[in-house]
């Protein structure tokens, strides 16, 4: 079985993006999820309530708007930066 390390949710702050989010975290092999969101202070929002529903710190906001290409290209060279 494929252990998943890290995803990326676009969405994520709130709706099935948000869920979803919460619902991965539950998973042991969840290292790091990036909460991919047009709106970084929504984002921060969304990563205090997971972390308080969920009891884990494996949350990172990414500010990404999948509808403009630059920056999603910005968005992944930052997550790439990282490492």
């Amino acid at each position: 079985m494929t252990h998943i390390r890290s995803v990326l949710i676009t969405g994520a702050n709130g709706g099935l993006g948000k869920e979803s989010a919460r619902q991965i975290a539950l998973r042991d092999d969840i290292e790091k999820i990036y909460l991919a969101v047009r709106n970084e202070e929504k984002g921060q929002v969304a990563k205090r309530d997971l972390e308080s529903a969920t009891g884990r710190s494996v949350f990172e906001v990414s500010v990404m708007d999948v509808t403009d290409l630059p920056s999603v290209s910005a968005a992944v060279a930052a997550l790439s930066d990282r490492g």
